[in-house]
């Protein structure tokens, strides 16, 4: 295992887009479209490592054996506290209301929140 640092030559840490035609569709970390770090793609099961000789924002080599690559499984981490330890509960769409704007406008239809956590009897019973 590495860790590859930014290098400061560009700001492309992170990539993600969805239904659009005209731009990769997927997840992306370091370097640029079509040339990055790390792809995967939103169709699940494909990705790229394009990183010759080396991803410009990461420093690192291609990160998979072949260029192009079938995904077997995805190991996602979370950083930070459990969500049971978070004083806002609930969705971004229900705490920010420029986000929930903002999604309307994308969307062109009303909003509401995405993660609504269903509460056991003896919880509802603990909230009042």
């Amino acid at each position: 295992m590495a860790v590859y640092r930014p290098t400061g030559y560009n700001k492309h840490y992170m990539y993600l887009n969805h239904g659009m035609q005209t731009l990769p569709n997927g997840l992306g970390m370091g370097g640029q479209h079509d040339y990055f770090a790390l792809f995967l793609d939103h169709e699940y099961g494909k990705g790229h490592s394009k990183a010759h000789p080396h991803s410009t924002t990461y420093h690192s080599p291609q990160l998979s054996k072949q260029e192009e690559f079938k995904v077997k499984h995805v190991e996602v981490w979370a950083v930070g506290l459990p969500v049971e330890h978070q004083a806002v509960k609930g969705s971004v769409l229900d705490t920010n209301l420029e986000v929930q704007a903002l999604m309307e406008m994308l969307t062109g239809k009303p909003v509401s929140g995405l993660y609504e956590p269903k509460l056991s009897d003896d919880e509802e019973d603990n909230e009042d």
